[in-house]
């Protein structure tokens, strides 16, 4: 054999160890050889898109993988997945984060970076977050982490000082104990109490689960109802006021006309399947985004759509405002409802939220919207939002007796970003409260925007 053909043997077995060591390398990042022990985490139950970062390399999840130390797991905005410990396990909720410290059955420890965690522990299993730490054994809990709060709600057993039926809050570090009902339940919990309930007892039965979604899901026929009802008869429309988007008098911002509605939307309605769980710890504050301050417990979900208003009475809120009172003296103020700063942060954007960014980051133009005296910037939100098709989801807080805007147009906190939600300002101020705690007086200007960075600051929120 001449040399040149020695040299092209040669060539062709190194290129053909490269290859089979690159196989070899990325089956062991994956951890394609490693073999499962009953003492030793297990990722399982994978449910929508799921990333394991490991070894400074991340990739999506599909099947069985056993943890190591240093694991970072990633949820996307509709997935889940079960960390199976043998004789426990911690489910991650949507948009969750997470890191492995101490992967091993006996002593397993983990870093709750964001979003929940449903735990269910025969053995100790330790969890970090936030800079906090805390010890759940013999119990069933959510821990929720958010930033500016976090909360463990305990379901059967005991957590630090908190019995089943009673969440552990920490607001700007300071722990506080409560309780909490069946109706602060969202539907990730309701899901994980469902499954835990198989291997034992909690403090809500099934029963009164099927209950509670019983009650929803008839709240939302009974608004959808109403809204495809016959029109009232000219007697009652004599005696009813009903605020409306729009008039006479075109709004005018900057010396300039602007118009009462061009911007033409695809109706949509958000998904209520199990991918789509409402957060439970959500803020109401206005100086920073929504996420940071708002409690878990003693909570309701509701949901307006262009098909109609869904509201519940649980948890000793308010009603809606009723739109058919009798008559009283119409003000109005401007509205509009920007998402600009995503434009500048697409790639945290979640993908499957892009469709619904517009290409100027505009969901709604300058409007004028009536309202009658009394009424809130949360009042003519979901007026404006009902009436030109614009999805809204919110939810109603006891602890500050205020409402939640969860998502609009199909964008949530955390959708673009751990520091992403929506604000509020009138005026140019943002309020340090709730919108259906200022009551609007007339020719506001309200300006609903989402926030990416900062917790507001890049969109003009000061501290």
């Amino acid at each position: 054999m001449n040399k040149k053909a020695i040299a092209n043997t040669v060539m062709v077995i190194l290129i053909i160890a490269i290859a089979f060591c690159g196989v070899l390398g990325v089956g062991y990042i994956k951890g394609r050889f490693d073999k499962p022990e009953k003492e030793t985490a297990v990722l399982t139950d994978v449910r929508g898109v799921v990333s394991l970062k490991r070894s400074g390399a991340a990739y999506t999840v599909s099947g069985n993988t056993v943890l190591r130390s240093g694991d970072g797991i990633v949820c996307d905005s509709g997935a889940e997945v079960c960390v199976d410990l043998g004789d426990g396990y911690i489910t991650l909720g949507p948009s969750a984060q997470a890191k492995i410290i101490n992967p091993e059955s006996d002593g397993f420890s983990a870093q709750i970076i964001v979003g929940e965690a449903f735990v269910f522990a025969k053995s100790p299993i330790k969890l970090e977050f936030d800079g906090k730490r805390t010890q759940i054994s013999n119990a069933a809990a959510t821990l929720s982490v958010r930033k500016g709060t976090q909360s463990v709600s305990v379901y059967y057993g005991k957590v630090e000082n908190a019995e089943a039926g009673q969440t552990i809050e920490w607001l700007d570090g300071e722990p506080e104990v409560r309780s909490f009902t069946v109706n602060s339940l969202n539907e990730f919990n309701i899901a994980q109490i469902r499954k835990a309930n198989a291997e034992r007892p909690l403090i809500f039965t099934n029963d009164d689960l099927d209950r509670l979604q019983t009650d929803r899901l008839k709240e939302i026929q009974n608004e959808n109802a109403e809204q495809a009802s016959p029109a009232v008869s000219e007697k009652q429309l004599e005696n009813t006021s009903v605020p409306t988007v729009g008039g006479s008098e075109p709004a005018t911002e900057n010396g300039n006309t602007v118009g009462t509605n061009p911007f033409d939307f695809t109706k949509t309605v958000r998904s209520t399947e199990s991918s789509k769980y409402p957060s439970t710890t959500k803020a109401q504050s206005t100086v920073r985004p929504q996420v940071t301050t708002k409690p878990s417990a003693e909570r309701t979900y509701e949901r307006t759509t262009a098909l109609g208003t869904a509201q519940s009475n649980v948890g000793g809120k308010p009603d809606s405002p009723d739109v058919t009172q009798s008559a009283k003296p119409k003000l109005s103020c401007t509205v509009t409802i920007r998402c600009d700063t995503i434009l500048n942060n697409l790639n945290e954007l979640d993908p499957a939220k892009a469709p619904y960014v517009p290409k100027n980051g505009c969901i709604l133009p300058v409007i004028k919207a009536e309202f009658t005296e009394g009424e809130t910037v949360f009042d003519v939100l979901k007026r404006v939002c009902g009436q030109n098709g614009i999805q809204l989801e919110y939810s109603w807080t006891p602890m500050y007796g205020s409402y939640y805007i969860e998502g609009i147009n199909n964008l949530y906190e955390f959708d673009c970003g751990s520091e992403s939600g929506w604000m509020y300002k009138v005026n140019g101020w943002f309020p340090n409260y709730g919108c259906s705690s200022y009551i609007l007086t007339g020719g506001e200007s309200v300006v609903w925007c989402y926030t990416c960075k900062g917790l507001g600051k890049d969109v003009g929120a000061e501290y």
